[in-house]
């Protein structure tokens, strides 16, 4: 699990708090990204957070003949891989993202926090359900 927070943004929309059950996370330009920032001068997908053991690590993904292809890790332009830790930020344009915490979670933890995500839609009535339900019938 990953847990960021967007502490600044000339998007309004995209600060706030995020959790990502998963061990690796997009962001960039490409509406796909887990972080879509359409509104920053970045690569489609600009960065990729990866937890491989306890390390986090922040990667700059490379494009031919693309020449803003950094970040800014606590305020010091990089390129490549970076080992990153709680508290440290990534400014990407206007946007700056702190690391909060993250932890590599095994497929159960994954499973029982998709589980209590499908009772608490069950308790709630949401139509979620249904669209869920139905996305699991085409699987089948």
């Amino acid at each position: 699990m990953i847990e960021l927070n967007i502490t600044e943004s000339s998007d309004f929309n995209r600060i706030g708090h995020y959790q990502f059950h998963k061990d690796e996370i997009l962001i960039g330009l490409e509406i796909s990204s887990d972080i879509f920032l359409p509104k920053e001068n970045l690569n489609p997908h600009h960065v990729i957070l990866t937890i491989s053991d306890k390390i986090l690590n922040a990667e700059v993904l490379s494009y031919e003949n693309i020449q803003h292809s950094f970040m800014h890790i606590n305020g010091k332009k990089t390129t490549g891989t970076k080992v990153l830790k709680n508290g440290d930020t990534i400014k990407l344009g206007s946007t700056v993202i702190k690391i909060e915490s993250f932890t590599k979670e095994t497929h159960e933890e994954k499973r029982s926090f998709l589980n209590n995500k499908v009772q608490q839609l069950k308790d709630e009535k949401s139509p979620l359900l249904d669209v869920l339900q139905s996305l699991g019938n085409n699987e089948a």
